[in-house]
């Protein structure tokens, strides 16, 4: 499995609140048109804002690159922070959330 991690720290908790709701809608609404297979948003307390997003294949990474391209640029626009992160592959995942779950019809 594929991963990109985005990792921005702004200067105020508000401005990371903004940017974190405007990441999960820009990105939450493209989930299946970047077969993105899980992905995370999550604020700290520092003001820092982390985005982890996964992928079956090199392909579909590479397609998400792009497009969040676009979403950074908006961000950059509007606030100041200071930028990190990379592209990997995931080596060991637990997800206890995960399951399958099933309606039977009568």
């Amino acid at each position: 499995m594929f991963a990109r991690i985005f990792e921005y720290r702004f200067i105020s908790i508000d401005q990371a609140k903004i940017a974190a709701n405007h990441c999960s809608k820009e990105i939450g609404d493209q989930i299946d048109n970047l077969n993105i297979q899980s992905l995370s948003i999550t604020i700290g307390k520092c003001a820092s804002l982390s985005i982890v997003a996964k992928f079956d294949s090199n392909q579909d990474l590479k397609s998400f690159e792009a497009y969040a391209q676009k979403v950074i640029l908006q961000l950059r626009k509007t606030f100041d922070f200071k930028e990190g992160g990379f592209p990997g592959v995931m080596i060991y995942n637990y997800e206890s959330e995960a399951s399958l779950e099933q309606i039977v019809l009568n």
